[in-house]
Formats: structure tokens, C-alpha cells, sequence
């Protein structure tokens, strides 16, 4: 088999003693040439080893690490995403995670040890979804995601009939398709989104009962060891602040099928500092101010002071601005001052100047 940039880019990456190779787009370009033939130029990125897992599985004996290339001709090509991955070895380890020193990951752990449903809900951004991910990379468990919407229909879950061919076929949707399938865990994501009529769906399932497929008259045992979580930005009792159009109030016969309720709040300024540092190689000083930022400003709309609360995904996106060596000011202003009404910005800008320092100064100098 012939050898690929894959191949080439893994070797470097298992001679690093930290797991993250940075390599220059010069080089990566000179790679291609010289070993592959290939003539491209590319933008710089860096590879960082990780555990193999996605949304289709884990599997926890592979490490996997994703590079993104971008073309320099953006309208050349799509750009390409190249994924590697290797066997484990005793001396890898899942890298320390800011889910894994909270209360709240240790509790869904416990819960999804036992197969329990669980009903995470919190703000957004604040890694409710990220947490059981991790969880189930940690458990080798498949994990199954739907994405609810207004328009989400009962074909969706259970499947539908098709014509291919001439011929009419049965393809089943992903309900089944978890339920057939050992040591899963369904993620209802954004659940309050979803039509009750459609939710009533998941009653028998959640009890641990057999799924009916009524259109081709098949009944589906759950398998060992599969359980259900449900994400929402709300309890299930509607969105009482108005920062989450759309969503609606549950029945109280779906939510009491739910046995165990986990609120997922946003982090400690230590523990988002970590984050920041860990996602996107952010030095300390400004990862540290980023963080302080952040809890400020989430200070200020508890006290009613502004209309929104930032998330930790934000936290990360600006961090990464100026981890790419982003101007201060235009850093701030891409991530958030222009998101935000005039009296959100004018308490936003008093806030940057009450934390200083690294905020305003850009990396390396």
C-alpha cells in the first residue's frame, strides 16, 4: 500500500513527548512534494492527540488526531480534513478534562454507570452535551445524537418506507437502530424543541419496554445496557427568561420518565482557565484574563446588568483569537462587541478595563 500523508504526519506525531505537533505550512507542502508528489500549498495548522471517539462510536484502545488543511485558494477546492489514528498504548491516558474534576461530570458518570436516564440541563455552551461525550468515550460506549427541531417528524425516529428501484423498502430511523445496538447511549439534544406528540414516542422506551415499529408489525427488545439523555437549556418547565425562543414546556408523563434531573452550569474561573489553555494553547496570563472576563460578565446578567449570558464555547472562540495572534481589540470586538446591543457594550467595554492587563495586550509581546 502505497505511503500517504497520513502516514508520514503519525510518525511525527508519535515522536512528540507532549501529543501536539506543530508544523509550519512550508513544511507540510515540502512533505507532499518531496515523499508524495503532490504540488499544494497549505495554511498552518497543528495536530493534537486525542482519544478516537465521535458521535458514530469510541473505540478506547485507538488514538485518533484530526489536522484540517486549508487551501490557500479558497475557491480552488473544499478543504480537506485528514484523520490519523493509532493503537493505544499503556503509556496513553485520556488527557485531563474540566468535566472530569467537576461535581456534576462525577455524578453523571455514576448515573450512566447504571444505565439511568438523565435529563442535563444549563445555558448554553456550558458542555452538557461535551460531558456525556466524554463519558461514553471513557465507558466505550456508541453514542447515538438527535439533533431535535420544530420540523422534526415521527419518521425521523422510527423510519419510514422508500421507493428504490421500483421496489418499496423499509429503512428504519435511528430509534431502532439504538435500540438494536449494545452499551448505547441516545442523546435527545435540545429536547424542548421537539413536538410532545413525537416525545410520546420515547414512553415505552424509557421504561425500558419493548418499541413497536407498527408500519412493518416488528417489535425491538432494547439491548443490554442502552439508557437515554435528554440536553435542554430549561428543566422542561419552558424558558422563563425569554433567551430561548422556541422552546417548549414538557409533559410532566415524559419528564417523569426522566429518574434523574442534572443541572450543568458554567465553570469556575480555574476551571475555565484550563479549558482555555487546553483547547487552544493559550498562555496563562491571557487565558487567566479571558476567564476572569468571562465570570464578570456572567456576573452582571445574574444581576440584570445585561441581556446575555456568555457561554464557555464563546470563551474558547475568543481565546482562540488571540491564540492566533489576533489584534486585542479586534479579537474582542469579532467574538463579542459586536454580538451585543450598545448597553450590553458599553458594561462589556467598563469590564475589560476593570480586568486589563493581558486583555489588552497582544500575544508574545
Amino acid at each position: 500500500m502505497a505511503r500517504t500523508i497520513n502516514d508520514i504526519l503519525l510518525e511525527k506525531l508519535q515522536a512528540t513527548p507532549n501529543g501536539i505537533l506543530k508544523i509550519e505550512s512550508k513544511e507540510i507542502s515540502e512533505i507532499m512534494e518531496k515523499e508524495l508528489g503532490i504540488k499544494e500549498s497549505f495554511y498552518l495548522h497543528k495536530i493534537v492527540r486525542d482519544p478516537f471517539w465521535d458521535e458514530n462510536g469510541v473505540d478506547p484502545n485507538v488514538i485518533g488526531s484530526t489536522m484540517k488543511l486549508t487551501w490557500r485558494d479558497g475557491a480552488k477546492k473544499s478543504a480537506p480534513k485528514v484523520k490519523i489514528k493509532r493503537e493505544r498504548t499503556e503509556e496513553d491516558q485520556y488527557d485531563p478534562n474540566y468535566f472530569e474534576e467537576s461535581e456534576e461530570y462525577r455524578l453523571a458518570k455514576l448515573h450512566l454507570d447504571k444505565n439511568r436516564n438523565m435529563f442535563v440541563h444549563g445555558p448554553s455552551g456550558s458542555g452538557k452535551t461535551s460531558a456525556i461525550f466524554r463519558i461514553a468515550a471513557n465507558q466505550a460506549r456508541r453514542i447515538f445524537r438527535v439533533n431535535f427541531h420544530v420540523d422534526f417528524r415521527e419518521s425521523d425516529f422510527l423510519g419510514d418506507w422508500f421507493v428504490k428501484e421500483g421496489t418499496m423498502s423499509f429503512r428504519e430511523g435511528v430509534l431502532p437502530e439504538m435500540l438494536r445496538t449494545e452499551n448505547a447511549i441516545m442523546i435527545l439534544d435540545e429536547i424542548s424543541f421537539c413536538p410532545s406528540e413525537i416525545l410520546s414516542i420515547l414512553h415505552p422506551v424509557l421504561e425500558g419496554s419493548p418499541l413497536t415499529l407498527t408500519k412493518i408489525n416488528e417489535v425491538i427488545l432494547p439491548a443490554p445496557n442502552t439508557c437515554f439523555v435528554a440536553t435542554d437549556n430549561t428543566n422542561g418547565g419552558g424558558d422563563l427568561t425569554g433567551m430561548y425562543s422556541g422552546l417548549r414546556k414538557l409533559n410532566e408523563a415524559l419528564l417523569n420518565r426522566f429518574p434523574v434531573f442534572l443541572k450543568m452550569d458554567y465553570l469556575t474561573k480555574e476551571q475555565e482557565r484550563k479549558v482555555l489553555m487546553k483547547r487552544t494553547d493559550l498562555d496563562f496570563e491571557h487565558a487567566d484574563s479571558i476567564a476572569e472576563l468571562f465570570v464578570k460578565l456572567r456576573t452582571a446578567f445574574k444581576d440584570s446588568k445585561i441581556s446575555f449570558a456568555p457561554s464557555t464555547r464563546l470563551a474558547i472562540t475568543l481565546a482562540q483569537f488571540y491564540a492566533d495572534g489576533m489584534e486585542p481589540a479586534d479579537a474582542l470586538r469579532s467574538a463579542i462587541e459586536d454580538r451585543v446591543n450598545e448597553e450590553d457594550k458599553a458594561i462589556f467595554k467598563e469590564l475589560i478595563r476593570a480586568v486589563g492587563g493581558p486583555l489588552n495586550t497582544k500575544v508574545g509581546e
